[in-house]
């Protein structure tokens, strides 16, 4: 059974900002590792790069009890993840076609 709360409800629920985005991040990541048909993990990955930048935005420290403080932050850290997820799963499916494409192995001499 899976139960949905619209992220405005959740704090009648108890649920904290921070529990709320980590639980928002790893769904969208298992859809698009579903979707991808990958077997690694990319969500650590995402999470770190957006972490860092609304860390930035914010001035605050990039751990998820001290930056994501409120449902709003939840949202928009929610969004930054998702165009980071987008465009690494964007990024691994162009490569991922290339080196599946190429006959041979490409070498390069470094000095």
């Amino acid at each position: 059974m899976k139960i949905t709360i619209e992220i405005e409800d959740c704090k009648n629920y108890g649920l904290c900002p921070h529990t709320v985005y980590r639980k928002l991040t790893q769904e969208y990541s298992d859809k698009l590792k579903k979707n991808l048909n990958f077997k690694g993990s990319f969500w650590h990955y995402t999470s770190e790069s957006t972490k860092d930048m609304y860390s930035k935005i914010t001035g605050r420290i990039p751990n998820l009890r001290n930056l994501i403080l409120t449902y709003e932050d939840v949202e928009i850290c929610f969004e930054i993840f998702k165009e980071f997820a987008d465009k690494w799963v964007e990024i691994y499916e162009r490569y991922d076609e290339q080196i599946d494409s190429s006959e041979s192995i490409q070498t390069y001499e470094l000095f």
